[in-house]
């Protein structure tokens, strides 16, 4: 059915106090469609969103991305890990990434935290947070992450081997 549209020889006031008719509406939803397919919401927004909220919390200390290394022979095959250094004025993060322990595309993240000792690693995902200790040398591993946006945290933890005054965050990295 299409819409009624107004009579054009009507030469009626038209302004910001005029009320919407069907053809208003029908070229409004027309250029919502346009705007939605040329440059649609990106599918990270959410999380890139959140990740600049939880920024503005004071008791967070970002670590920044320093050191971007592939391991693995090109010339034999494809790249068999990637390794990532974020520091921060109170620890050092590094972290290999790895295939999985199965092909499902997963990947496993080895770490280690300098000062080295026994920490809370969180890793977060849009929708999941995984935790694990770091050994007493600032190991830790997480394994079959899916492939995505991920970013880590290392927590203060009370009679923990390092003194951190508040978390240490990475900013969102993709496995």
């Amino acid at each position: 059915m299409e819409p009624a549209m107004s009579d054009p020889s009507d030469t009626g006031p038209v302004g910001p106090e005029t009320p919407m008719d069907e053809m208003d509406a029908v070229v409004l939803a027309q250029v919502h469609r346009f705007f939605t397919a040329a440059d649609p919401v990106p599918g990270d927004l959410y999380t890139r969103v959140r990740f600049a909220l939880d920024l503005e919390r004071a008791e967070r200390e970002l670590a920044t991305l320093c050191d971007d290394l592939s391991v693995g022979s090109a010339v034999r095959g494809a790249e068999r890990a990637h390794t990532l250094t974020f520091q921060s004025d109170s620890v050092t993060i590094t972290v290999t990434l790895t295939q999985g322990s199965s092909d499902d595309g997963t990947v496993r993240l080895d770490g280690w935290l300098d000062p080295p000792g026994s920490l809370r690693v969180e890793l977060r995902t849009a929708g999941l947070r995984l935790q694990t200790m770091s050994d007493e040398c600032g190991r830790f591993v997480i394994q079959d992450v899916s492939p995505g946006e991920v970013q880590l945290a290392v927590h203060p933890t009370p009679g923990g081997d390092i003194e951190l005054v508040r978390t240490v965050e990475t900013p969102p990295f993709v496995l």
